[in-house]
């Protein structure tokens, strides 16, 4: 998965990017005197909140996406092995208490 590890990190830069540009709008927003410098602390507060909202979102959607393909072509996933692998021994057990039974 390291393609996602990636996207990752490509997402946070966009959003960084993003923020920086934010900040650097606001600020020259109240040096022109349009707004306060309290109003831009209070816009770039609520960007800053949706725009990690979204980052998140996309997260999900292209983890959800990445997991669909996987099953798609038929990969099994670590978890499943696992819980197939309690059960057989489930199973080992039993066949052996058969066995020494009978």
């Amino acid at each position: 998965m390291e393609w996602f590890e990636k996207s990752k990190l490509f997402l946070a830069g966009i959003w960084s990017m993003t923020e920086d540009k934010v900040t650097d709008f606001a600020q020259d927003m109240v040096k022109q005197g349009k707004i306060t410098a309290e109003e831009a602390k209070k816009y770039i507060a609520d960007f800053t909140e949706k725009s990690k909202d979204k980052v998140a979102d996309l997260q999900d959607l292209a983890n959800d996406k990445i997991q669909d393909s996987v099953k798609k072509m038929g990969f099994v996933q670590k978890d499943e092995i696992t819980k197939l692998e309690k059960k057989i021994k489930i199973l080992e057990n039993k066949l052996k208490k058969l066995e020494k039974d009978s």
